[in-house]
């Protein structure tokens, strides 16, 4: 079986005893914090190797024949290197090991039936967990996650149930009152008025600064600052950052974070991570959903940072990505690379 670049799952190829293209995962399959539970539902094919986002450790690992239900019981992982349209179209994506459907399926479902007992907090969770409830994960979620993981080149994401939501999150789960943050001083209407407004209102300072010039973004740091906000191109002047001049100014203060909204440049332009940010947020709203008809958003790092941002911002503020938009934004997200 092939094996497509992804931030989660190992087991698709393997369960459909190698016939199948699925998805394997960036680290040990199964551990990424996004995808919560589906190479975790299947413990046999847990931890098998370790690679990238953009592509497949080759192994010949022998699993249970009973794990298959038929054939031989032994999958084989490629290496590959898949390209931004290939992995705009297969990444996260595998077929159905019940029904071999081959487009994403579509779960709706709340809860999902477990063999353990399993507490209702999330502290409770582990790298263990299956899926139990949707609020914490979903598999159709789960699978646009990897999707955006393969195409952003990130370890881990965590979508929202809208681009504010991404960005409400963010700041919230890493600011508090007496923090101190440098915004650009051109965003998105409304994280301009969470700046100017709500952040103040929390005991949070904000500095708003012109990031075209990055001595502005590192001149404005304070002693308190914990995060870097930028949004490049800026939504709606379409103003330029130098992402790694920041980042590289950034780099001499202990504990400060840069985020990057790059809704507007989307993968196809930029990948703000490659070049030192600790965060991408997007707004799948708009190129990456491309149709229209779903809104949401969604946050990628590595695999530590949006495990901590899916146990405050997903579980504790609860602002998580619907099903059904994120099956939607997983059809839209195929055609990205090749839109006008």
């Amino acid at each position: 079986g092939l094996g497509w670049g992804g931030c989660n799952t190992g087991y698709a190829c393997g369960r459909r005893q190698g016939n199948d293209r699925g998805v394997a995962g960036s680290g040990d399959a199964g551990s990424c914090a996004s995808c919560q539970g589906v190479a975790r539902a299947h413990p046999a094919v847990r931890g098998q190797g370790r690679s990238n986002a953009g592509g497949i450790l080759s192994t010949g690992q022998d699993w249970p024949a009973s794990e298959f239900g038929s054939g031989r019981g032994v999958a084989y992982f490629t290496v590959m290197t898949p390209g931004l349209r290939t992995a705009a179209v297969h990444a996260g994506e595998f077929p159905d090991p019940a029904t071999g459907a081959s487009a994403p399926n579509l779960v709706m479902s709340s809860t999902f039936v477990t063999s353990d007992a399993a507490g209702f907090s999330a502290h409770d969770l582990d790298d263990d967990a299956g899926f139990l409830y949707s609020r914490w994960s979903n598999p159709t979620v789960a699978q646009l996650e990897a999707k955006l993981c393969a195409l952003e080149g990130a370890e881990a994401c965590l979508c929202f149930g809208s681009g504010m939501a991404a960005a409400t999150g963010l700041f919230l789960s890493l600011l508090g009152s007496g923090d101190h943050v440098v915004m650009a001083d051109t965003n998105y209407a409304g994280v301009a008025e969470l700046g100017r407004e709500t952040l103040p209102r929390l005991g949070i300072g904000v500095s708003l600064v012109d990031p075209s010039e990055p001595d502005n973004v590192e001149k404005a740091i304070r002693p308190e600052t914990k995060l870097i906000w930028l949004e490049t191109p800026a939504n709606p002047i379409m103003r330029l950052t130098d992402l790694a001049a920041v980042v590289r100014g950034a780099a001499a203060h202990s504990g400060v974070r840069v985020a990057v909204d790059s809704t507007f440049a989307t993968p196809v332009a930029t990948r703000p991570l490659e070049l030192g940010a600790d965060y991408v947020m997007h707004s799948l709203t708009k190129y990456i959903g491309g149709h229209g008809d779903a809104v949401g958003g969604a946050v990628l790092g590595s695999r530590e940072a949006v495990g901590a941002l899916r146990l405050e911002a997903g579980i504790h503020y609860g602002g998580v990505l619907s099903p059904f938009n994120a099956w939607l934004i997983m059809r839209g997200a195929a055609t990205l690379p090749i839109r006008p």
